[in-house]
């Protein structure tokens, strides 16, 4: 391609190489995202709840940032701490209430 455009002849050589396979991909136009925060469908999907659980979460106090009005970012480590505080606070909850009805029907069948 003697004389050709030179811009002509890097579209060329790119097109060729994309149809070999061989073309480099570019970079996407969106920031990269922080793994540690996740938005709430991110943490539904990455927990396997539904996103109406995640909120219900959040109204009870799970720790997360209102980035704006309908973006909620939760910090993956903070969250995992309050899920396994909550599931020991409800554990413990249920142990003290089965201890008081077991003592209960120990005092009934004296």
């Amino acid at each position: 391609m003697n004389g050709a455009d030179p811009a002509v002849a890097t579209a060329l050589a790119a097109l060729t190489a994309a149809l070999a396979g061989t073309a480099t991909p570019r970079p996407s136009a969106s920031p990269p995202v922080d793994p540690a925060f996740l938005d709430v469908t991110e943490f539904a999907e990455r927990h396997r709840v539904s996103t109406k659980t995640v909120r219900r979460m959040i109204d009870d106090g799970m720790p997360h940032e209102r980035v704006r009005r309908r973006l909620i970012r939760i910090e993956l480590a903070k969250a995992e701490t309050w899920i396994a505080e909550q599931t020991a606070r409800g554990a413990a909850a249920r142990g003290a209430e089965l201890g008081r009805l077991t003592a209960r029907r120990g005092a009934v069948k004296r």
